[in-house]
């Protein structure tokens, strides 16, 4: 069997194989946007007080850690015990905006371009107990995306 001849390029076949694997790289980084580069993350991880009452809002702040910079994304997942009915909501500690969380995680990029440092306020209000136990302590699991 013969072998494979590079010798018409000038370069051996190892040097023939890194600068392919170099145009490539070089390639796949001009496609990224640009933007992604700039980003910092950080994740969090909270678990409510104990929720005992229906109807009734618990409140409590997460990732107010002084972060700096300007939000770009956030992801946020809530999990707890049993199959209890339970309304979750995700609020800048401005005030506004809000959006809904789910056990199945939320992307969202609604807080994009406030303020970091002032963390984020998350609510609950537990509208049936089906058959979760009493308290009821729900986990929280925060990404935030600054730039």
């Amino acid at each position: 069997m013969k072998k494979a001849d590079f010798s018409y390029s000038g370069f051996t076949l190892k040097e023939a194989v890194v600068r392919k694997i170099l145009v490539i790289s070089v390639l796949a980084l001009l496609v990224q946007p640009a933007i992604s580069w700039a980003k910092d993350a950080r994740a969090y991880s909270a678990v409510s007080p104990g929720i005992e009452r229906l109807d009734s809002v618990m409140a409590y702040p997460v990732a107010n850690d002084n972060e700096v910079g300007k939000i770009a994304e956030v992801y946020i997942d809530v999990s707890y015990a049993g199959n209890a009915a339970v309304h979750s909501e995700l609020c800048h500690a401005s005030g506004s905006p809000c959006i809904q969380v789910g056990s199945v995680g939320r992307q969202s990029t609604v807080f994009e371009g406030l303020d970091a440092a002032v963390g984020f306020v998350l609510k609950h209000n537990v509208q049936r107990w089906g058959s979760s136990p009493r308290p009821l302590f729900i986990q929280s699991n925060l990404g935030v995306w600054t730039e």
